[in-house]
């Protein structure tokens, strides 16, 4: 129903009384109430603003009283829809035989329907793997979108006993929500704007909006109950900050970079990929350091920035490896010493 792609947990009974509508006129005519599109996303809007067909413009000869009741279970607004006994009193009446032979083109409108549902299905999933491949670009830190995938895993599983938590017995549950624990990251403005464009295609991205939404609320007795998915979501973050190595700070190192005499200029810089339009756009470069910038003798400076323990990925040792060969300093800081220790090195090797 069209009121379900807005927030899903408000649909009542009117949303079944739409679905009825729907799958009674396929039954009948064999159609959508809707045209063909190709692609799910002009179904969805067909589906928010769009009108549907009337039952006799399809079937000529479909009685006026049920032009009507279909016209009103089709309707956009809730509210304006009958209950499911006022709609069933209106069928009973044609519910005698008419004499007319149904025995063949029911089962096929049926096959059809499934057709038409396993396509759209398949356009879904496809869609879902390409909006997820470009989140997970887009993460800043690919390390910890890992763990926090692992840790969901680890958590939800045991849960998913308990008769409240059933929802996630299934595999694919527990796959959808470390996905979206997985990106958290990303904030709420980019997950909100992707979400808002195609709130009901693609129902994975109710579970991001709920995890990224969520995942820093605390209970106060107020409003509503923080989601399930949010609250694994804030566990798995908590446990990955709370064991993971200390990590340096970009900020601090920047600072220091700054104020070194050695160098001319400095900045942070940051790679992914956002949503522009109908496409997402890559910026910055797969490996590039955490900051770029010149030493005051012209040659061209790469920092990477790591925790204690943190390890260089393989495209980050190959950009700061370009950068040596090319004449420049490239090197890995995990505290202020390592700037003014690495700089210092350097500029005694050039000393003649």
């Amino acid at each position: 129903a069209p009121e379900q792609f807005n927030d899903p947990t408000t649909a009542g009974p009117p949303a079944d009384a739409y679905g009825l509508g729907v799958t009674l006129f396929w039954a009948m005519s064999g159609k959508l109430p809707y045209p063909d599109v190709s692609k799910a996303s002009e179904m969805v809007q067909l589906l928010r603003a769009g009108t549907p067909f009337r039952l006799k413009g399809v079937l000529p000869d479909a009685p006026a009283e049920l032009d009507d009741l279909f016209a009103k279970l089709l309707a956009r607004n809730p509210a304006a829809r009958p209950t499911l006994p006022e709609a069933m009193a209106v069928f009973e009446r044609f519910a005698e035989p008419s004499g007319k032979v149904v025995a063949d083109s029911l089962p096929e409108a049926v096959r059809g329907l499934e057709h038409e549902l396993t396509d759209r299905q398949t356009e879904l999933d496809a869609m879902r793997r390409s909006v997820l491949a470009a989140l997970q670009a887009a993460v800043p830190d690919a390390d910890r979108a890992d763990r926090l995938a692992t840790w969901t895993r680890l958590i939800v599983l045991p849960l998913s006993q308990l008769p409240a938590w059933s929802g996630y017995q299934s595999e694919v549950a527990r796959e959808e929500l470390a996905a979206a624990v997985a990106v958290l990251d990303l904030g709420p403005a980019v997950v909100e704007r992707l979400a808002n464009r195609t709130p009901a295609a693609l129902p994975f991205l109710r579970t991001l909006r709920q995890v990224v939404g969520h995942v820093r609320e605390r209970w106060d007795e107020k409003g509503t109950a923080i989601p399930p998915a949010a609250r694994v979501a804030a566990v798995a973050d908590a446990f990955d900050r709370l064991t993971r190595d200390p990590a340096a700070d970009p900020v601090e190192v920047l600072q220091a970079l700054r104020v070194h005499p050695l160098v001319a200029w400095c900045e942070r810089m940051n790679s992914g990929a956002v949503r522009i339009g109908g496409r997402f756009v890559r910026f910055g470069w797969p490996g590039c350091p955490d900051v770029l910038g010149q030493l005051k003798d012209g040659r061209l400076l790469g920092v990477e920035v790591k925790g204690p323990a943190g390890k260089l990925r393989a495209e980050q040792s190959v950009f700061l490896e370009r950068i040596r060969c090319a004449g420049g300093v490239a090197f890995v800081a995990r505290n202020c010493a390592d700037v003014f220790r690495e700089l210092q090195q350097r500029a005694a090797a050039r000393r003649p």
